[in-house]
């Protein structure tokens, strides 16, 4: 039986909005509560890591805690100055280097507004132009990450686009809807409810096998031009 997120972890950041509007002396004044949810979530994390690495073996070795989120916003350039987020999340990561972006596993748990989603932050803009070169030279090992039936029936891809085609592409490339992309991102929405049922590990590996290709993709192109640049 896996371990579940607890009614009191989901509904803890609804508590700290509504009574302490989201200010540091009550989280502080109140930290007890953050930590009991905060060490739930890390457990659940910890059992989500535990079973997909039964299809995945790479991020068996994975420490649930360093795959957390900080709770602390950096609000130097934000004009929201809320001190803290009002989520739990983690993303889980094979690998992971400051050097080199990766795709990997991510969760997402908030009241209204939770999901499961494969996940890349792109700091290096060298990493978007890895992944549009893979895209149009492997158009068909690409379309077979996005077009096959289960990751049709559980996820949903989006992401921002230029205008106009990106610098070194043409926009005769029948890949061109995808090369304009500025990001990629694949996700699966969550009811609130289905974030608290016993089955929400299962229902995370299921999402998560169903991003596998998409994920591996996405690693595969940028961790071959990296090589390929540091090589030359």
């Amino acid at each position: 039986m896996y371990i579940s997120i607890y009614e009191y972890t989901f509904r803890y950041f609804g508590v700290f909005k509504t009574f302490g509007n989201n200010e540091r002396e009550w989280f502080f004044q109140h930290k007890s509560l953050y930590e009991a949810a905060h060490k739930n979530f890390i457990s659940f994390v910890n059992e989500v890591i535990n079973a997909f690495a039964e299809s995945y073996p790479e991020i068996g070795n994975l420490n649930a805690k360093s795959t957390l989120f900080r709770i602390y916003r950096d609000i130097r350039f934000s004009p929201n100055k809320d001190a803290f987020k009002i989520n739990f999340a983690a993303t889980l990561v094979k690998e992971r280097k400051k050097t080199v972006d990766r795709a990997g596993y991510y969760i997402h748990i908030q009241l209204g507004n939770c999901m499961l989603a494969g996940d890349i932050y792109i700091k290096d803009k060298k990493s978007l132009v890895a992944i549009r070169k893979k895209i149009s030279t492997d158009p068909d090992e690409f379309l077979k990450t996005i077009e096959n039936k289960y990751f049709i029936d559980n996820l949903i891809m989006h992401g921002d686009t230029l205008k106009r085609v990106p610098r070194g592409f043409d926009e005769k490339d029948p890949m061109v809807a995808y090369l304009k992309l500025k990001e990629f991102v694949i996700y699966h929405a969550l009811p609130d409810a289905e974030v608290v049922s016993p089955s929400f590990v299962s229902k995370c590996c299921k999402i998560f096998k169903a991003a596998k290709l998409f994920n591996e993709f996405i690693n595969e192109a940028i961790i071959n031009y990296y090589h390929s640049e540091h090589n030359n």
